[in-house]
C-alpha cells in the first residue's frame, strides 16, 4: 500500500489523572485499561481495578472536560460487576470499547477466566446502557463472540469505530502460549474484524498490525478517523523481560486508508519513559480523544495500571 506520512507527535506529559489504593475492598489496586468516554458535562474514564484476590471489576473516574487534570469524581459501586461462577466473565470485566450508537451506549469488554494449564484465558462481552453510560447491563452472559478453528486460543479486547454503516474492530487474538522461565507468556497482535450492527462480527484472521519481529506483542487499539484517514494507537512489547525489564509496553502509531492495511510509525511518538517515577518502566494502554481542538491520552504507567492513570496532551503535529 501507499505508505501516509505523518508528522511527530510531541505529546507532553500532565501527570496521574487517578490512582486506585485500597479505596474500598472492590477497588482495592490498579486502574487499568483506561477509555475515554466525552459526555456532555464531563469525561469519563472508565478503568478495571482489582481486590485483594485479584479479580477485576470495571470502574469510572469523572474528569473535567475543560481540564482533565481535575477529578470530580469515580465510582462507588463496580459499573459492571463479576459474573456469574462458570461463566466467561466470573474472575473479572475489563473495559475494551465504548462508543454511543443512537440512545444507547455499548461497552465492549473482555471477561477473564482462571486456568490450570496456562495461566487465564480472555473472552469478549457486551454490556448496553440506557441511560447515556450512567448504568450498565449485560447484552448475554454469553461472550459477544468466541474462539474458532482460526483463532482456538483467545479473542479480545476490541477497539469498535462506527464509520458510516460499518462497525470496525481491532482486536487481540492470542496466537500461541510460550513457556518462557517456567510460566506460559501469551504471544499475540492486532487483526481486523467488520459488523453491519456492532453486535455480530464478521472475523476472517486478518491481521491488522504487523510485528517487526516475531516475539513482539501487540494490543490495546484507540482510532479515530480524521480528514479520511484512520489513525491508531497502541500498546507493544515484547514476550519477554516485559514486566521489569527492557521488553516493557511502549505506545506505538499507525495509520490506514482503508482501515485493514496499517503503515507503523512508532518513531512517530515523542513520549519517553522518565529514568524514574510512576511510568519510568511501562508505557502502556493508551485511550485517545479530541476534545475543543485539544487531544490528550489517557494511558497506563508501570504495573499494568497499578501507579494509575496518566494524562498526555498533543502540543504539536
Amino acid at each position: 500500500m501507499t505508505l501516509l506520512k505523518s508528522n511527530t507527535q510531541q505529546w507532553k506529559k500532565m501527570g496521574v489523572v487517578f490512582e486506585v489504593n485500597q479505596n474500598s475492598e472492590w477497588m482495592h489496586s490498579h486502574a487499568s485499561f483506561p477509555k475515554a468516554f466525552v459526555m456532555d458535562d464531563r469525561i469519563r474514564v472508565f478503568f478495571t481495578t482489582r481486590d485483594k484476590n485479584n479479580r477485576g471489576r470495571t470502574a469510572y473516574v469523572d474528569v473535567s472536560k475543560d481540564n482533565p487534570l481535575d477529578v470530580i469524581g469515580y465510582s462507588d459501586k463496580p459499573v459492571l460487576d463479576l459474573g456469574d461462577p462458570g461463566t466467561f466473565d466470573d474472575c473479572g470485566v475489563t473495559p475494551s470499547s465504548i462508543l454511543k450508537h443512537e440512545d444507547k451506549v455499548y461497552l465492549y469488554y473482555h471477561g477473564w477466566n482462571a486456568l490450570q494449564l496456562t495461566p487465564h484465558r480472555l473472552t469478549t462481552g457486551m454490556a448496553v446502557s440506557h441511560d447515556d453510560g450512567h448504568n450498565f447491563q449485560r447484552y448475554s452472559r454469553a461472550p459477544l463472540f468466541d474462539r474458532t478453528d482460526k483463532e482456538p486460543i483467545f479473542s479480545n479486547n476490541p477497539c469498535v469505530l462506527k464509520d458510516g454503516d460499518i462497525w470496525h474492530m481491532w482486536y487481540l487474538c492470542l496466537e500461541k502460549w510460550v513457556p518462557i522461565k517456567g510460566r506460559f507468556e501469551g504471544l499475540f497482535t492486532l487483526y481486523y474484524g467488520h459488523s453491519k450492527d456492532g453486535i455480530h462480527w464478521q472475523r476472517d484472521h486478518v491481521v491488522a498490525i504487523n510485528k517487526t519481529y516475531d516475539h513482539e506483542c501487540i494490543s490495546n487499539a484507540s482510532v479515530i478517523k480524521e480528514d479520511g484517514i484512520y489513525k491508531m494507537w497502541y500498546s507493544y512489547r515484547s514476550v519477554v523481560d516485559f514486566r521489569e525489564g527492557n521488553g516493557a509496553y511502549l505506545i506505538g502509531y499507525a495509520e490506514s486508508k482503508d482501515a485493514k492495511n496499517w503503515t507503523r510509525q512508532d518513531d512517530a511518538i515523542q513520549l519517553e519513559r522518565p529514568k524514574e517515577g510512576w511510568d519510568s518502566v511501562m508505557l502502556s494502554f493508551p485511550s485517545v480523544v479530541t476534545l475543543n481542538d485539544k487531544r490528550y491520552m489517557f494511558y497506563n504507567g508501570n504495573g499494568f495500571g497499578k501507579t494509575g492513570i496518566g494524562l498526555a496532551t498533543l502540543e504539536k503535529e
